[in-house]
């Protein structure tokens, strides 16, 4: 039997840049795990790697619809109390590993010189996230700089080994999904992704150390005076790439 995946309150680091290929993906991925990131006091920045385009609804001009998601995404963003993000020059559905991504994506990484990095997982469907974790690791590889990687599921699984646990700050990634508005117009990505979320609790499945995972949480949450009382429902996945990176450290 494999090892089942570790429980932490959130991965170790205070410098932390996320990588999304579409507006909304950080959200979807990993907006609980940047919540807790922000309530802990560490930097979170964003780097969105498309345009957006081919996100359209009906109701939107094609013409305007990169400029929706560009003011949903800052929306979205200020709901989880991240005020640090860009917005690549990149075609949505276009993404590729070329010179001109790797290039501008290895000036990101040495300008922010994060602790971790989220980027979506190599086994995504979608063809844009595939590209960005190509182009993401490797940046880091030629950057040559040390940093942590972890990998987020959006719209297939990945084989998780770490789950955070997200149930005090379901309600912040709820609310920071509603912002885009564009892209729940044909799909309930909220029932979907609240599902996932609850599915990946229940791999919880040594409950004496989960109930010492929970004290422990407990003692965490009181140095930032968050609710101790909520119940274990939600967590979110990730997967630790092991690359040139720091020992792995978490809390």
């Amino acid at each position: 039997m494999d090892n089942p995946p570790l429980i932490i309150y959130k991965p170790k680091g205070t410098k932390i840049l996320v990588f999304a290929p579409h507006q909304d993906d950080e959200i979807l991925g990993c907006g609980g795990i940047l919540r807790k990131h922000i309530l802990s006091g560490d930097k979170v920045y964003v780097i969105y790697m498309t345009d957006g385009r081919k996100g359209c609804p009906s109701h939107i001009e094609t013409k305007d619809i990169s400029a929706v998601r560009k003011n949903e995404a800052m929306a979205s963003c200020e709901k989880i109390g991240i005020d640090e993000m860009e917005f690549a020059p990149f075609r949505d559905g276009g993404l590729r590993l070329t010179k001109e991504a790797r290039t501008y994506v290895m000036k990101q990484i040495i300008k922010i010189n994060p602790d971790i990095i989220y980027t979506p997982h190599p086994n995504e469907p979608h063809p844009d996230h595939k590209e960005c974790t190509n182009i993401v690791v490797d940046a880091v590889d030629l950057t040559g700089i040390t940093t942590n990687i972890y990998f987020y599921e959006v719209w297939n699984f990945l084989k998780p080994t770490h789950l955070v646990n997200i149930t005090d700050v379901i309600k912040d990634k709820i609310e920071a999904l509603r912002e885009y508005s564009s892209q729940l117009f044909n799909h309930d990505y909220e029932t979907m992704i609240k599902s996932l979320n609850s599915y990946r609790m229940q791999q919880i499945y040594n409950k004496k150390l989960l109930f010492k995972k929970i004290k422990a949480e407990q003692k965490e949450r009181k140095k930032i005076n968050m609710d101790i009382k909520l119940p274990w429902q939600y967590a979110e996945a990730i997967q630790y790439k092991s690359m040139r990176c720091t020992s792995e450290e978490q809390i």
